[in-house]
């Protein structure tokens, strides 16, 4: 059983630095637009919707907030794996980003 989990942690680090690479390469080039990114792209959907974006991120904020809250019925301890701080982490996001776009949604705009 030892190969296999070698296997795709060598895997998973081939991949990992062909990624980093190329992002340093686009980076370096400046290719990645960062300065063009605004209160706009966060906050509003392709379309420049936010009401709807708003509803889904936070929906999905409360379902992950429902699973951690079923999780640690059974104790804490749960709460000790990478796992779950990951998604503890994407609960955040969709927090952060749902209050944005229902800010956005609301008629508050961020002073650029």
């Amino acid at each position: 059983m030892v190969w296999p989990e070698c296997l795709c942690v060598a895997v998973s680090a081939i991949i990992l630095a062909a990624v980093v690479r190329r992002h340093h390469c686009h980076e370096r080039n400046g290719k990645m637009n960062w300065e063009s990114v605004g209160w706009k792209n966060v906050a509003c959907d392709c379309h420049g919707r936010s009401v709807l974006i708003a509803i889904q991120r936070l929906v999905m904020a409360a379902y992950v907030a429902l699973t951690l809250r079923v999780m640690t019925i059974s104790g804490p301890v749960v709460l000790g794996t990478f796992t779950v701080w990951s998604w503890t982490l994407i609960g955040v996001y969709m927090v952060l980003a749902g209050l944005c776009s229902a800010f956005n949604a609301c008629g508050f705009k961020l002073a650029a």
